[in-house]
Order: C-alpha cells, then sequence, then structure tokens
C-alpha cells in the first residue's frame, strides 16, 4: 500500500516535470532565439539593413515589425532560461531522491515481510 503511494507520487512528479519541460520547448520553438545576445545582434542586422539598403516601404514595415517583435521575445528569452535552468536543478532531484530511498526502504521491509 505504501509502496503503491509512492509509486504514484514518483509518477505524478515525473508526468509534471515532463509537462513542464514540454511547456518549456514549445515557449522555446515559437520564440526561435536561445539567448538576448542572438536578439540583440539580429536587432542590429535588421536596423543596419535599414539604414544601408533601398528597399520597397511595404519591406520596411515587415522589418520595423520583425524588430518589435524581438524586442518583446527578449525578455522571453531571459526568462526562459531561468526557468529551464531551475527546471533543471530544482529541488525536484533532491524529492526525487528521497521517494527513492523511501521505496527502498518499503521494498526491503516487504521483501523481509515476504521471506517470513
Amino acid at each position: 500500500e505504501a509502496r503503491n503511494e509512492i509509486k504514484a507520487n514518483f509518477d505524478s512528479q515525473q508526468q509534471q516535470q515532463r509537462q513542464q519541460r514540454a511547456e518549456l520547448n514549445k515557449e522555446k520553438k515559437s520564440i526561435g532565439f536561445t539567448s538576448e545576445q542572438d536578439i540583440d545582434q539580429r536587432i542590429a542586422d535588421i536596423e543596419n539593413m535599414l539604414h544601408t539598403t533601398s528597399m520597397p516601404l511595404r519591406e520596411e514595415k515587415k522589418l520595423v515589425a520583425e524588430i518589435q517583435t524581438l524586442k518583446k521575445n527578449r525578455g522571453k528569452v531571459g526568462k526562459l532560461n531561468a526557468l529551464e535552468a531551475n527546471l533543471s536543478s530544482s529541488g525536484d532531484s533532491s524529492t526525487k531522491a528521497a521517494l527513492l530511498a523511501n521505496r527502498e526502504n518499503i521494498n526491503e521491509q516487504f521483501s523481509i515481510l515476504l521471506a517470513e
């Protein structure tokens, strides 16, 4: 009974961690950049292109809209990187270790009872 409860807790933690990881990866894919420096570099490239290249107004508007989108996503990238670091090195590993140790203990007790 206690063994099943520990297994259920362990499984639910793993499921929750997988779900968080999937959401994080989905957000990262939607942004398309992995660091704020990459975004800043792309913005600088676009601004340089706007200042030095002759292009139709429609293309200029698209580039300006892209700059605005990149500026909005710049803060998101920092938050996502912090969230990823938190997810990979969070206290879940200590909780997982405690659950595994508890499960091992119950398995030992169960095997002793079966031996009797």
